[in-house]
């Protein structure tokens, strides 16, 4: 089996980190106003506001596998 160059790990690693990041970093705003007419209520009344738990947790899993990516990357580099 041919060995993949440094370079290529180095890539990997950058890109996990990334998409690690982002992944966490947009967890917060995934705040929706399901008010129904997309218009905000007045200020004595708050919006219905609902989170979007079933893209949080997607996201959540994109963080963990790139992160696994990014340690096994990490690990390669190394080695090598």
């Amino acid at each position: 089996m041919a060995s993949i160059p440094v370079d290529y790990w180095k890539i990997i690693l950058g890109l996990g980190i990334i998409i690690t990041v982002l992944s966490l970093v947009s967890i917060p705003t995934l705040y929706e106003n399901i008010s129904g007419d997309n218009i905000p209520n007045r200020p004595q009344k708050e919006p219905p506001i609902e989170y979007q738990w079933d893209t949080a947790i997607t996201r959540i899993l994109i963080a963990v596998i790139s992160s696994a990516i990014s340690i096994y990357a990490y690990n390669k580099i190394r080695t090598t």
